[in-house]
């Protein structure tokens, strides 16, 4: 069965919350100025919710998309004819900002509010936003039989081998419209798609790199009697691999983006907010989605050494 009949439960009732969040007068406004001619669109990642965001709003391959390493300028947040994605603005739709960091207030993922902004009523695109919202944010996947590639495993294994943040936004389009084409349900392995076998080769290579770093996982148990890990790496997916070691609490660091070596702490959606105040208070910058599964570094990178990072989620967690 595809994914577009299987959107129920939690999964539904994520995306009905958002969208009764949201003033119908300001809904009314937006739709007002949705239909643009050439959308520009400015973004900091090409991770999968910001390029699944773009594709709900309308982007198309002939519109600007621009890469900024940080925060998008202060006129284009202002601008509600600018699209901003996870670039700043955290809460502003209505000047066509979708963003869920560095915020005090719970927002789901810019996918989510996108659909939102869009009054979007097609149920397979509510279906893959559901599940990159539960990507983005370290949600526990649902319990399934996987023996092949993820969506997600498939997008990490692009942007592995493309070059380029715009690059990479780019392709990572194409890959959401053949999901959307070929009513592939995103929650399930992925088809061996001519298009995606790169892709796929690629994410394969990386697992076995990934094992390499297999003795330099230092593990630890929290206060509370979780097991964590640390794992110092250069690879994405570090996150995944101390999970299939059995850590329920990761932390990854060594991965280099914005210019500084980045450290990412991951545990169950909505456990994070604690850590995330504790570092703050040594390091100011740590940031992620309120109520979420994981957090990050200030983008300069954190200069807390190691052995300090575990001692305080050993303490908070």
């Amino acid at each position: 069965m595809h994914g577009y009949v299987k959107l129920e439960g939690w999964k539904v009732g994520r995306i009905q919350t958002a969208l009764t969040r949201q003033s119908k007068e300001i809904c009314a406004i937006l739709s007002t100025i949705v239909v643009i001619e050439h959308m520009k669109c400015y973004f900091q990642k090409p991770d999968m919710d910001t390029v699944l965001t773009a594709l709900i709003l309308g982007w198309q391959e002939g519109d600007g998309a621009i890469h900024v390493p940080d925060k998008a300028p202060p006129y284009a947040l202002k601008d509600p004819l600018v699209y901003c994605i996870e670039c700043g603005g955290a809460g502003e739709t209505h000047l066509g900002n979708f963003d869920h960091h560095d915020t005090n207030v719970s927002l789901p993922a810019a996918c989510i509010q996108a659909c939102v902004f869009r009054h979007c009523s097609d149920p397979r695109l509510l279906d893959l936003a559901g599940y990159v919202d539960l990507v983005d944010t370290g949600g526990q996947m649902p319990a399934r039989k996987m023996s092949g590639h993820s969506l997600s495993g498939v997008y990490s294994g692009m942007r592995q081998i493309v070059d380029g943040a715009v690059a990479q936004f780019t392709a990572g389009v194409a890959i959401f419209r053949t999901v959307l084409k070929y009513q592939i349900d995103p929650w399930q392995v992925m088809p061996c798609l001519p298009e995606w076998a790169t892709y796929m080769e690629a994410k394969e290579r990386h697992r076995l790199y990934l094992f390499d770093y297999e003795n330099s996982i230092i593990q630890f148990t929290t206060k509370a009697g979780l097991t964590g890990g640390f794992l110092s790496c250069p690879l994405p997916g570090a996150h995944g691999f101390l999970r299939k070691m059995g850590c329920r609490i990761t932390i990854a660091s060594g991965l280099r983006q914005s210019g500084g070596n980045m450290c990412t702490i991951a545990g169950e959606r909505g456990s994070m907010d604690g850590l995330l105040a504790a570092l703050n208070l040594m390091e100011p910058g740590w940031g992620g989605p309120a109520g979420g599964g994981i957090i990050g570094s200030p983008r300069i990178g954190s200069a807390l050494k190691p052995d300090i990072l575990i001692d305080v989620v050993k303490e908070v967690m």
